[in-house]
């Protein structure tokens, strides 16, 4: 497997700024996810399918729910108050608060 390297947040959510804790650790949540090994991520052939699929529609739609939890996601965001929604999003991605 290749060497994953860690990304920093960008320049202008750089140390100092109040965003610069929750963007890393977002940034090493998506990494974290996006490994071959990640518990919870969907073969590449699935999302590879999906714009396979929106690029060759007729009337492709505007959005594809494609990957590992995401409808749950949607339908968490849905029937929770957006509070709520955030904090669990915020709990399991390891944000600071």
């Amino acid at each position: 497997m290749g060497r994953h390297r860690r990304r920093q947040a960008p320049r202008h959510l750089g140390a100092g700024t109040p965003y610069a804790a929750q963007a890393d650790t977002i940034a090493r949540s998506l990494e974290e996810g996006s490994r071959p090994d990640a518990r919870r991520a969907s073969p590449p052939t699935v999302i590879a399918d999906a714009v396979v699929k929106a690029a060759t529609a007729r009337r492709p739609r505007t959005r594809y729910v494609v990957g590992f939890g995401a409808r749950p996601l949607i339908l968490l965001s849905r029937i929770l108050p957006d509070r709520v929604f955030d904090a669990f999003i915020k709990r399991t991605t390891g944000v600071p608060a």
